[in-house]
């Protein structure tokens, strides 16, 4: 599993967390390939900010489509959300919650992935004032080895500053 700027990400969820960081990411360089939601009017909004990104009518096409996905649903959804799709070995996937721990994860680990959370220690409003948020802000990450790595990177480019937490932590 080696992830890198070149790598593929997905999003599922459209929400105000999912776009703040896929925006933010792609002002980085990064490749935001697709996105999935509830509504596909939300997936194409999402969409539409970024060059080079898909809305997608299914979840599974966004993993099928990613090296790397982000599950930035509610968090009560993070683990059915997780658990209804087929994840393949070398993959990531990190979800964006606060207060849950990568254990909601653990059918794609079971499945070869590599799992993490990416959890940004701000409020964000809007994806538009997220943006300008991100420089500074502190991101919580959990995860294996390489997946802490890769999502501390992520959270470099953007301006924000990684601390890595342990499933107790939070």
């Amino acid at each position: 599993m080696t992830f890198s700027k070149d790598s593929r990400l997905g999003f599922i969820g459209a929400g105000v967390v999912g776009g703040t960081i896929a925006v933010a990411l792609s002002n980085a360089g990064y490749t935001v390939a697709s996105v999935a939601s509830r509504t596909f009017s939300s997936a194409r909004l999402f969409a539409s900010r970024l060059p080079e990104c898909e809305a997608l009518m299914g979840l599974q096409d966004v993993v099928d489509g990613s090296d790397f996905v982000f599950i930035t649903t509610s968090d009560d959804a993070i683990r059915s959300v997780c658990e209804s799709l087929t994840w393949r070995r070398g993959q990531g996937v990190a979800h964006c919650s606060g207060a849950a721990s990568v254990d909601l994860l653990q059918h794609a680990s079971e499945q070869g992935a590599a799992a993490g959370a990416f959890h940004p220690l701000q409020a964000f409003n809007s994806v538009e004032n997220g943006v300008a948020a991100v420089p500074g802000t502190t991101f919580g990450i959990e995860g294996g080895e390489q997946t802490r790595a890769y999502l501390s990177e992520l959270a470099t480019a953007i301006g924000g500053r990684p601390i890595f937490l342990r499933q107790e932590d939070k």
